[in-house]
Formats: structure tokens, sequence, C-alpha cells
């Protein structure tokens, strides 16, 4: 009986474990964004990363991410953007997490300064080299929560 014990322990210590280390990732990589670092961005995406976003095509692969957050991080001068998990959990092998994108970018055209709010999920899962890294993303507009 103490075996079995154990081996639940384990198996929920490697969960929570996973979810830290994605949790540290989406954080991590919004810093990133924040300071408008695509190499380090780069970092944190799985080589056959797929991002569905609201009014674009799917985005397929680590190149293609790095063209749309190319053209996304030279479209503005400030992005000050913070993360609002929602939700952590853990589905075998992989890491699911929702949250909001919340906060505040100039545009670099206009240099009007645009509130931003989103819905996102993800999973995220361990390469080969064992490092956690974006799997699959979902990005999408959100209305503001009301009260």
């Amino acid at each position: 009986m103490m075996a079995g014990l154990i081996a639940i322990t384990a198996t929920v210590g490697s969960d929570q474990r996973m979810e830290a280390d994605a949790r540290a990732t989406l954080e991590t990589f919004h810093v990133k964004g924040n300071a408008k670092d695509l190499d380090g961005l780069m970092e944190y995406i799985h080589d056959d990363c797929i991002v569905s976003s609201a009014n674009q095509d799917l985005i397929r692969g680590r190149e293609a991410f790095r063209n749309m957050y190319a053209r996304m991080l030279s479209a503005y001068t400030n992005i000050n953007l913070s993360v609002d998990i929602v939700e952590t959990r853990t589905v075998g092998e992989e890491v699911e997490i929702m949250w909001y994108t919340v906060g505040r970018r100039t545009n670099a055209t206009t240099g009007v300064v645009e509130n931003l709010r989103s819905a996102n999920m993800a999973l995220f899962k361990y390469d080969q080299a064992g490092k956690m890294r974006f799997y699959r993303v979902s990005n999408h507009p959100a209305e503001p929560a009301t009260p």
C-alpha cells in the first residue's frame, strides 16, 4: 500500500513541477516581449509550434512564429503587457494554461496608445533538451471583464 502512495505523490510532484515550468515559460515570454527581445522569445518556442490567432492563418513552426512576432514587435514602440493566469492543468506530458494578456502598447506609426486584452490558451511541453516550450497557442481579442 505504501508503494502506491509514493507513486501518487511522485506523479503529483511531477505535475506541479511541469506546471511551475510552464508558468515560468509564459511569464518570462511576456517579459521578453515587453523588452522587444525577439531572440529571447524564440528560446521558448517549440520547433513544432502552431499558433491560432484572430484574423490570420495558422502559424506553423518556429520560422513562421519568428516572422509573425518580428512584424508585431516592429509595429509598436512601447509594449507593456502582463499575464493574468486563469487556469493551469497537466494533461499527460503537456501543460495547459489559460490566461489573459492585458496591458498597453504604442503604435509605431500613429503614436496611439492601444489597450490590449486577449484571451489565450496554450499547451506547453518539454523539448528533447528538457526545456519547457510553447507547443500549441490560441489567442483572440477579449472584451474587458465586467464587475
